[in-house]
């Protein structure tokens, strides 16, 4: 395993734990299961490619869909709603975050022969 691999292995460590903080924030959310779930099974995908045992196809299908809906907020969020101060907006940029982090996971889950 390269070192940018081993780097980004243990950056899940510190990623996880932020992801569960997200998930715990949503309970003052008007829509908190969905969000809680959400954020807590990416925390859990990035668990497993910590340890090997994760499937990059589910990781591919949550990293696309969370950039496609974030991509579907963005029509009511950019140019219309401040993206901080707007629930939209900050789900859209949480949908983001998100799906680029879980495009590092599939990276990581991918042969190292594939780079």
């Amino acid at each position: 395993m390269g070192m940018g691999r081993t780097l980004f292995r243990w950056a899940i460590w510190p990623m996880f734990v932020l992801l569960l903080w997200a998930a715990y924030l949503q309970t003052n959310d008007p829509d908190p299961w969905v969000w809680i779930g959400f954020y807590g099974g990416v925390a859990c995908l990035s668990l497993l490619a910590f340890f090997g045992v994760g499937h990059r196809w589910l990781t591919c299908i949550v990293s696309s869909g969370a950039f496609l809906v974030g991509c579907y907020l963005a029509f009511y969020v950019i140019g219309q709603q401040h993206l901080f101060n707007s629930e939209e907006g900050r789900e859209m940029m949480g949908l983001w975050l998100v799906s680029l982090w879980l495009g590092g996971v599939y990276w990581l889950q991918s042969s190292p022969g594939k780079e």
